[in-house]
């Protein structure tokens, strides 16, 4: 009968078989469970995978670094990806590239990437939103306007700056246009010598859990 109790005892105890965080239960004490009853959901979060796309012209600029990153692997992280929550502040801990999608996206003309992150103490959770940043080239002296001083009309974009005279000068078409990054755009050609910029004139991911 001792036997007995200790085997009834036993079934009483359910174990996870991964290491992670738990969700809402929806199993309270007392309920009758079975193997079929969905108790909870359990997602392994250390490290966490975020999701992001990139377009196909930007892929094919890039595919031989992104295929030399994939197979270095994980061992020799040579290209570290910071992640951007939804909040605007940098995660601190850098990830890096493990995987890439075997197709471009019919219907987004996008190539999907994976990226993974340390994520020891769970700041990061499954569903949420954010933006990576990955170091594809440096540009020494590059100039950084501000993307309020920026202004966008009809696929345009121009930006006020102040000649050495005092004057108002807009610079439209590729020369304001360029490449965005954070609260800033780096016009693709510099400013003329003397110049100034006016003060005022200007890829989102999604976290999923380590599949094992």
């Amino acid at each position: 009968m001792l036997d007995n109790a200790k085997l009834n005892l036993a079934w009483t105890k359910v174990y996870s078989p991964i290491d992670g965080i738990a969700g809402v239960s929806n199993s309270q004490i007392g309920d009758l469970v079975g193997t079929g009853t969905k108790m909870t959901v359990v997602s392994q979060v250390n490290p966490i995978w975020a999701y992001f796309n990139i377009s196909e012209s930007a892929y094919l600029a890039n595919a031989e670094k992104i295929a030399r990153i994939v197979r270095e692997g994980g061992s020799r992280p040579t290209t570290p990806i910071t992640y951007i929550q939804a909040n605007g502040e940098v995660y601190p801990q850098t990830g890096h590239l493990i995987s890439i999608n075997r197709q471009v996206s019919t219907g987004t003309g996008t190539v999907q990437l994976i990226a993974e992150f340390p994520n020891k103490d769970a700041l990061l959770r499954p569903g949420g939103f954010g933006s990576v940043r990955i170091q594809t080239s440096e540009n020494k002296n590059a100039l950084l306007v501000p993307q309020p001083a920026v202004i966008e009309v009809q696929s345009q974009y121009q930006v006020i700056v102040v000649t050495p005279e005092n004057r108002a000068m807009s610079y439209q078409g590729r020369r304001a246009s360029g490449t965005k990054l954070d609260r800033h755009r780096r016009p693709e050609a510099g400013r003329e010598g003397g110049s100034r910029r006016h003060p005022e004139a200007a890829a989102r991911s999604r976290l999923e859990p380590r599949i094992c």
